[in-house]
């Protein structure tokens, strides 16, 4: 493979995959979320694994975290991005009714597992959700963030 990294030596760059452990670093719990899509980071190196992917060590400041990332996982930092409201795993509320096949499988006030992000379109991300034993792709502003009430005593 010829080596011709895509970014250079103190270039800032934008994360644009969740990175977990891995079993890479020895104080985490296996697949612990170390940083966050939409952090910025800067490139200190860029090699090759297996003479056949390029891995950059990058630098995230505000983590005080240095992460091996490969190419397909970054971008330029100046490029457009919007960032996402959930993540894997989250409990959302639609703000719409769901049909399939013209039969409702879900309403609007009914709470939803988020299990992806699909983010390629920067502008127009959507969420696959899971709604009874289906697995839906609606756009972000079907969903909102359940409220956090207070408890008092």
């Amino acid at each position: 493979m010829f080596f011709n990294p895509k970014f250079s030596y103190g270039q800032a760059v934008r994360l644009i995959t969740n990175i977990r452990q891995d079993s890479s670093l020895s104080d985490e719990k296996r697949g612990q979320l170390l940083i966050r899509r939409g952090n910025i980071g800067y490139i200190r190196h860029a090699g090759l694994y297996k003479q056949e992917q390029i891995i950059y060590q990058v630098h995230f400041l505000e983590q005080n975290r240095v992460i091996g990332c490969r190419e397909t996982e970054l971008v330029d930092a100046n490029a457009t991005w919007a960032d996402n409201q959930f993540e894997y795993g989250d409990v959302a509320v639609l703000n719409v009714n769901l049909q399939m096949q013209g039969k409702h499988i879900a309403y609007v006030g009914d709470t939803v597992s988020v299990i992806a992000v699909n983010r390629e379109d920067q502008q127009d991300i959507t969420y696959r959700v899971q709604v009874a034993h289906y697995d839906i792709d609606v756009p972000a502003r079907a969903l909102q963030a359940i409220e956090q009430t207070e408890v008092t005593e």
